[in-house]
C-alpha cells in the first residue's frame, strides 16, 4: 500500500493540473456557426427584437466563448429585455475578453449604475476614462454621480461632459 501512495498522489496531481488547463476552443465549423448567430443577433437587435437576439446571441457565445462581441450584444439585449443581471453578467464576459474596449466599460458602468450599484459604476466609469479620456458620457454619468454624492470632483466631470458633447447637461450637473 505505501509504495502505492506516490503514484495515486502523481495521478490526482496530474488529473488537477489537466482540469485547470484553457478550455477548449472551438472548431472552425462552431467559430463560423456562432458568427452566422451573431449576425442574427444583430440584425434582431437592430429590429428591436431583444428576445430573438438574446435566443441568437446566446447560441453564438455558447459556441465561441472567446467571443468578446457576441457577450457584448448580448449584454446590450439583456438591459432592453430588462434583466439587469444577466446584462452585467455578459458585459463583464465582454470586458474580461476583451480589457481594452472603453465601450463595454462604460457599458458595464451604466448598467451597474443603472442597476442601483453606484459605487461599483463610479469604478467602471473611471476604468472607462482610463481608456477613452474624453468619453463624454463617462464623464457625464460620472459627473452625476458624485455630484450626487459631494464629491468635489463631480462638478469637473459634469462641465467635462458638456465641453465634449454639448448636448450632455442635466439639473444636476448645473449644482
Amino acid at each position: 500500500m505505501r509504495r502505492e501512495l506516490p503514484l495515486i498522489a502523481a495521478s490526482l496531481l496530474l488529473i488537477v493540473r489537466l482540469g485547470a488547463a484553457a478550455p477548449a476552443q472551438p472548431t472552425a465549423k462552431a467559430k463560423a456557426e456562432a458568427l452566422a448567430d451573431l449576425e442574427k443577433g444583430r440584425k434582431a437587435s437592430g429590429a428591436g427584437d431583444y428576445q430573438g437576439a438574446i435566443k441568437s446571441l446566446s447560441a453564438a457565445a455558447a459556441k465561441d466563448p472567446s467571443n468578446a462581441e457576441a457577450q457584448f450584444l448580448l449584454g446590450f439585449a439583456y438591459s432592453h429585455a430588462k434583466r439587469m443581471d444577466d446584462a452585467i453578467r455578459h458585459t463583464r464576459a465582454a470586458v474580461k475578453l476583451s480589457p481594452r474596449d472603453a465601450n463595454a466599460r462604460y457599458n458595464l458602468a451604466y448598467f451597474l449604475q443603472t442597476s442601483g450599484k453606484k459605487d461599483e459604476s463610479v469604478k467602471a466609469y473611471l476604468d472607462t476614462l482610463k481608456l477613452a479620456p474624453d468619453h463624454a458620457g463617462a464623464h457625464f454619468n460620472l459627473g452625476i454621480l458624485l455630484t450626487e454624492k459631494k464629491d468635489p470632483t463631480g462638478p469637473f466631470h459634469c462641465k467635462r461632459a458638456a465641453q465634449l458633447n454639448a448636448t450632455l447637461s442635466g439639473p444636476i450637473c448645473k449644482q
